[in-house]
């Protein structure tokens, strides 16, 4: 039962994280290679507020997500400033940015949480806690798996009510001809901002989610391995509503533990499960461009 509850922790955090990076991708056509930076910086400053500050959890999930939201104003200059295959080159270069930060911002000499020591380096930040939030303790795997699962249905809720209103429609418009748009008076840069100003609280939610349920976190979350792990979940999934990324992180948090059951040796089964990521991405390439539920063909 215990390994049902880790399997659905880490598939709804990492839901989360998809829906988020699919917002930019399948809803607004910008593809940020930026997320799993995001998703860092919201479990990050989680961390520091709860093991070096002793902030309670609420307050510790909103400095979270203002942290997020800070760093997305890069995200944004970089959507106001280029298009297609320079936005992708400068999102790279901000995760790239955010990468070195959490590696660097450390000094051993330094007590932890001050401007000369933020991140612990490579060491990584340990004794993260899970919090309590009314007098229920989210100690326990069961209990955050009960938390976990109420934040998660909360935001796929409120993404789905934004997936259907006239906002979507426009950023829809904006990513198929933004041009067209600006004619019409629409301010393509304000949908820019809102498009990854809500991207990145969902990034920022995932991040607190998984520092919390791991009790540790280091900068391997920001590795490229893991910006290109979401956007395989997107497109795997499809892009342009809320079901694509959900079903593409079933897939693919499900897969690796479906493959530990065959007994294989770790190396070989980490090469195993590449092997098959490889195999179903050419595979939807060729026979179903949008993705498994996919309404919208990334072009």
């Amino acid at each position: 039962m215990s390994y049902l509850i880790h399997l659905l922790v880490y598939f709804e955090i990492f839901a989360l994280l998809a829906i988020g990076l699919n917002v930019l991708v399948g809803f607004a056509g910008m593809l940020s290679l930026a997320h799993a930076a995001l998703f860092a910086i919201g479990g990050y400053a989680y961390a520091v507020s709860t093991v070096a500050y002793g902030l309670p959890f609420p307050v510790a999930f909103a400095v979270a997500i203002a942290a997020c939201l800070a760093t997305s104003a890069l995200v944004t200059l970089a959507a106001w400033r280029f298009r297609g295959d320079q936005f992708v080159m400068a999102t790279l270069a901000i995760h790239a940015l955010v990468y070195g930060a959490l590696v660097n911002w450390f000094d051993p000499g330094a007590p932890f949480g001050t401007a000369r020591n933020m991140t612990n380096g490579s060491l990584g930040i340990s004794g993260i806690p899970r919090g309590s939030f009314l007098g229920l303790h989210f100690g326990p795997t069961p209990w955050f798996a009960v938390m976990c699962s109420v934040v998660f249905g909360l935001f796929v809720w409120a993404t789905t009510l934004i997936a259907r209103s006239p906002w979507a429609r426009l950023v829809k418009a904006m990513r198929d001809d933004e041009l067209v748009l600006r004619g019409l008076a629409r301010s393509t840069r304000l949908l820019k901002f809102q498009a990854v100003c809500v991207s990145s609280t969902l990034a920022a939610v995932a991040g607190v989610l998984f520092a919390a349920y791991q009790g540790y976190i280091d900068p391997a979350v920001a590795s490229l391995n893991e910006a290109f792990l979401v956007l395989s979940m997107v497109l795997l999934g499809g892009t342009g509503n809320v079901r694509g990324p959900l079903v593409g992180a079933a897939v693919i948090v499900c897969l690796p533990e479906a493959v530990r059951f065959l007994g294989l040796p770790d190396v070989m089964r980490a090469n195993l499960v590449l092997a098959i990521y490889g195999m179903v991405l050419l595979l939807l390439m060729h026979m179903r461009p949008q993705g498994l539920a996919g309404a919208y063909r990334l072009s």
